[in-house]
Parts: structure tokens; C-alpha cells; sequence
């Protein structure tokens, strides 16, 4: 579980996220993790609750500390482990799934029909 680094554990995954009950310390006190899940909540929330949404000064306040930090996209996925294992760990498959399906192509190409069934299975089973 993702949790900020203030005092009370604060889970970052269940919404509505809202550090400012939690944590009375100013904005840019908090750990960038904190005020990057705070704003994406806030733009849920804005973007689901359209006109009715109240509170665009907290929205603003925080697009305007998440520009200030200058962190960029990659540095968002380092914020959020979880999701930098999980796009690393996609990468990964998509890289060897288009390995297979070339050498796969180049396999079809090549062999004869009588070896074509074993040499594409192999392939496939590699892990």
C-alpha cells in the first residue's frame, strides 16, 4: 500500500484523497507524492463534478506547487513505484512479444511446412 510520509499513514490509492484534514501543513511541506495524487484527485473530482465543482482555488494552488516543483513525467513515474514496476514490466513484455513475432515471421519464411509447427512453438514457449 502507497502511503505518504506524514505522521498517520494516508493511503494514496482510495479516493477522495484530502491531506489538508489529515496533515494542517502547508503545501510546500509536502512530499511530492503527496501533492501529486492530491491534485490528480482534485482533477477527478473537478472533472466528474463539472460547474458544481467548489473548490478551484485548492486546484489551482496545486497545479501551481506541482509546476513550481518542475518534476517532470518520468520523475511521476518514480513518485508512484507501483506504476513504474508496473510500465517497466510492460515494456518488457511488449519488447519480447515483438521479438517472438519476428523471429515467428522470419520462421514462416523460412522453413518448411513440416518444421514450421515445432520451430514457431518453440518460440512461443520461451518465457
Amino acid at each position: 500500500m502507497d502511503v505518504c510520509n506524514f505522521e498517520a499513514p494516508f493511503n494514496h490509492y482510495s479516493l477522495p484523497i484530502d491531506h489538508r484534514a489529515a496533515h494542517p501543513r502547508p503545501m510546500a511541506e509536502w512530499p511530492d507524492e503527496c501533492v501529486w495524487w492530491q491534485l490528480k484527485s482534485e482533477r477527478y473530482n473537478a472533472e466528474r463534478q463539472g460547474h458544481n465543482y467548489g473548490d478551484r482555488t485548492y486546484l489551482e494552488n496545486l497545479e501551481i506547487e506541482w509546476m513550481r516543483r518542475g518534476l517532470c513525467s518520468r520523475c511521476q513515474r518514480d513518485i508512484d513505484q507501483p506504476l513504474a514496476e508496473r510500465f517497466a514490466e510492460l515494456e518488457e513484455r511488449a519488447r519480447n512479444a515483438e521479438d517472438k513475432l519476428g523471429r515467428i515471421r522470419k520462421t514462416i519464411a523460412e522453413r518448411p511446412d513440416i518444421t514450421l509447427r515445432p520451430g514457431v512453438l518453440s518460440i512461443l514457449d520461451e518465457p
